[in-house]
């Protein structure tokens, strides 16, 4: 699994790994480069990645995952219920780098991204929605601290006066 750091975004992300990710890089120097055709999911763009997966730099193993796809429906019980390998299968398209060449696989990766409110959710209405939001949104404030101490906060341009 590869740990998501957050850098100034460069042009190639966009146009290569579209709105939900990021070439795999330290800065757009190297990123201009061309020297790796991997992206990965931006955690800016979907935190609630983090508070679904609790990602780290460990790969869960099934049971750990199967835990937490237990605690998720607690409060979300219509939560990953299309399949019984949906929750498996959104983490791994949502957690490993994916080459922006693979077009099904970007593909699969944007419509996971796409959709993920609506696995937590559950497609078919939001009949016991509150207390999912109400759960969901005090595990965002929890993870809130987190994503403030990424340095893609400290500005590294100068504003325009």
């Amino acid at each position: 699994m590869v740990l998501n750091s957050a850098r100034d975004y460069c042009g190639l992300d966009a146009q290569r790994c579209w709105g939900m990710g990021h070439l795999l890089g330290r800065d757009c120097a190297e990123v201009d480069k061309e020297e790796s055709n991997l992206c990965v999911v931006d955690e800016l763009v979907l935190p609630l990645l983090q508070v679904i997966y609790a990602v780290d730099d460990e790969m869960p193993r099934t049971d750990q995952l199967n835990a937490r796809r237990a605690a998720l429906r607690q409060d979300c019980p219509n939560a990953f219920k299309d399949h019984e390998n949906q929750f498996q299968d959104v983490f791994d398209h949502l957690t490993q780098p994916y080459a922006w060449t693979d077009t099904a696989r970007r593909q699969r990766v944007l419509e996971h991204a796409n959709k993920l409110i609506l696995y937590i959710f559950g497609e078919r209405g939001f009949t016991s929605a509150h207390a999912c939001a109400r759960a969901r949104a005090l595990a965002l404030l929890g993870h809130a601290s987190a994503v403030q101490s990424f340095p893609v906060y400290t500005p590294s341009r100068h504003p325009v006066m």
